[in-house]
């Protein structure tokens, strides 16, 4: 659908006006000063394609007499071609007819649907009138306009007032493309559009907080770069301090390692002596026990000693008291003796007999002498006896005393 042809009458102080667009790819350029009617010819395409823009007693002349009735009558027609052809006639024209009584009074209209193989040919196929029995109304003309011929005024921006067009070029690049989409039936693209914009805005917003963290981030960088000269100041001299702390603690491993060697050596040489204690220990344990034994043994003997010097003597002292006896008897024999030889003097006959008791006295004295000095050396011996186990017995406590010293030594 391509305008083609425009022509009105009874509009403003027109003269009947025809008005042909040319060809489809034909531009038309409407010229002339202020106030000769350019404007008028679009109100009068909006007002035939009922646009709520036009006022349509704005189409009314001023020098009209106000007692006299008012008839004007605007139609556009389209030839039906191009990329937006319908399903119709080749020429379909669009017509309005005003009609006003006399003194302004109440406005009448009719809007008619023509079609024709041509544009002179063209007959009413459709009439549309404000409370039309059979619902062909206004409403149903808009809806018709927009559904079926698809050349709805303001929906789809076809005609643009001079005022629009002024709004057009002062209105933010937002509305201006809100109004665009609309024109050609983009909006999916404009509310994308407007998504992106607000995208912008936000990038816009997430740059300049972007170009504050950059310059903190560049004031950070500088007052990390002075913390990096410091560090690596500090790190030069931590790696001087760290070589000379190293060669020290080196030193002192070395150190540590040769003592650690000395050491072990030491503990080597402390655990044979510690062996070799432990050996003696037992060795020395060994004649401890050996010594307590001998020690008991020779208690026993002492003991045994003791008694048979007990016994000795009280022996002993038998002996000498028989000894003394026999020595009264020997002194009583040799007494009788003396008078036994005065007797034997006086009696010859009882010499004989006489000598042979005395004969018997001296060899039981001999005896008893002999047993006497027996007895007086196993005396002496058993003395002997006694002060050696004495002196034994204090060299093994004073061994025994020096085995116990050892031994806490080794211990401690």
């Amino acid at each position: 659908m391509i305008p083609y042809r425009l022509q009105f009458s009874g509009i403003r102080d027109y003269k009947p006006t025809r008005i042909l667009f040319g060809q489809a790819n034909d531009h038309i350029l409407i010229t002339g000063p202020n106030g000769t009617g350019k404007s008028t010819i679009s109100f009068c395409m909006g007002a035939v394609l009922y646009s709520s823009k036009i006022d349509l007693e704005g189409l009314r002349s001023n020098n009209l007499p106000s007692h006299q009735k008012w008839r004007a009558m605007v139609e556009l027609t389209f030839k039906n071609e191009g990329p937006s052809r319908i399903d119709a006639a080749p020429f379909v024209s669009f017509q309005l007819m005003i009609e006003q009584d006399a003194n302004r009074g109440v406005l009448q209209r009719e809007y008619h649907v023509l079609t024709g193989e041509s544009e002179d040919e063209l007959t009413v196929s459709d009439i549309y009138r404000s409370g039309d029995a059979n619902q062909r109304n206004f409403t149903t003309y808009k809806e018709d306009l927009q559904f079926k011929y698809k050349i709805d005024s303001d929906l789809f921006y076809l005609i643009w007032y001079q005022q629009e067009v002024n709004q057009f070029a002062v209105m933010a690049p937002e509305e201006r493309f809100r109004r665009f989409s609309e024109m050609h039936n983009i909006t999916e693209i404009q509310q994308l559009w407007e998504t992106a914009i607000e995208g912008v805005k936000e990038l816009e917003q997430e740059l300049a907080a972007a170009k504050t963290v950059v310059k903190q981030a560049e004031f950070n960088l500088k007052l990390a770069k002075e913390e990096f000269d410091r560090l690596k100041n500090n790190k030069a001299r931590l790696y001087e301090a760290g070589k000379a702390h190293i060669l020290y603690t080196m030193s002192l491993v070395q150190l540590y390692n040769n003592q650690k060697l000395e050491l072990v050596e030491k503990q080597k040489k402390q655990t044979n002596i510690h062996q070799d204690t432990e050996i003696k220990i037992g060795q020395i344990k060994n004649q401890i026990e050996k010594a307590k034994l001998l020690l008991q043994e020779l208690r026993k003997k002492q003991l045994q000693m003791d008694e048979e010097k007990r016994s000795k003597s009280t022996l002993l002292e038998q002996l000498s008291k028989k000894r003394e006896t026999l020595i009264v008897t020997e002194q009583e024999l040799k007494d009788q003796l003396f008078h036994t030889e005065e007797q034997r003097k006086q009696l010859r006959f009882t010499e004989d007999v006489t000598k042979a008791k005395f004969d018997d006295a001296q060899q039981e004295l001999v005896i008893i002498e002999q047993q006497y000095k027996q007895l007086q050396q196993q005396l002496t011996n058993l003395t002997i006896q006694k002060d050696e186990l004495n002196g034994n017995r204090l060299t093994l406590k004073w061994e025994l005393e020096q085995i116990e010293k050892g031994r806490k030594q080794s211990h401690s």
